[in-house]
């Protein structure tokens, strides 16, 4: 849980709204710019004020989206998820300048926000395998301490010792738990997991 912990986890909600967010933003400020020549001249004047209020508004939401993620994913806006501690961007003149990247989210956050949000989509899915890995670790983790020994279904069939529930391989000799049965190379008969010869034909199974 250790390694999860560097980067705040998003939900499909969390990253839907982000997303939306962003979208309704982009649209706030390039509608005012493609108006304008719509526009009759007598309506321009107070028209046009508006329109400006309108983008000031979409550019005031942007920087509040930007900060909110700052705040909410430190590690992972400043690193943009891990990206600037590649070895490559490390060795370049930007690999630790964070307050660089501040400054990128408040002037740029029309260019940092789909950067980070291409990046959290991207290394969501790995994320939840992950936390449920830790989650299965942590679970049999307890379960040893508790001394719960997991529950037994048979034996195996090459060296005889139990087997564990939902065992694919024998735990104390590799064998595979399912067996598989032989298909014949010259008739396409089936024959069973240990039949040296096709039952049909004669063929070697070896």
């Amino acid at each position: 849980m250790a390694e999860l912990a560097k980067f705040r986890y998003y939900s499909k909600k969390k990253l839907l709204v982000l997303v939306i967010g962003y979208v309704l933003n982009l649209l706030l400020v390039i509608l005012p710019m493609a108006l304008p020549g719509n526009i009759n001249a007598t309506d321009s004047g107070n028209t046009g004020d508006w329109l400006n209020a309108v983008a000031n508004i979409g550019i005031l939401l942007f920087i509040v989206q930007a900060i909110f993620v700052m705040i909410y994913d430190w590690d992972g806006a400043v690193t943009l998820r891990g990206w600037t501690r590649s070895r490559s961007w490390r060795e370049s003149l930007l690999g630790d300048l964070k307050m660089l990247y501040v400054v990128l989210y408040v002037s740029f956050p029309e260019i940092m926000l789909p950067i980070y949000l291409i990046r959290i989509a991207a290394g969501r899915r790995q994320t939840e395998v992950e936390r449920e890995l830790a989650r299965k670790r942590q679970i049999a983790g307890l379960e040893a301490q508790l001394g719960i020994m997991p529950p037994l279904d048979g034996t195996c069939h090459a060296c005889h010792k139990p087997l564990q529930v939902g065992a694919e391989f024998c735990q104390y000799c590799g064998v595979p738990v399912v067996e598989h049965p032989k298909v014949c190379p010259s008739c396409a008969t089936t024959a069973l997991p240990d039949a040296r010869w096709c039952p049909h034909c004669g063929v070697s199974l070896r």
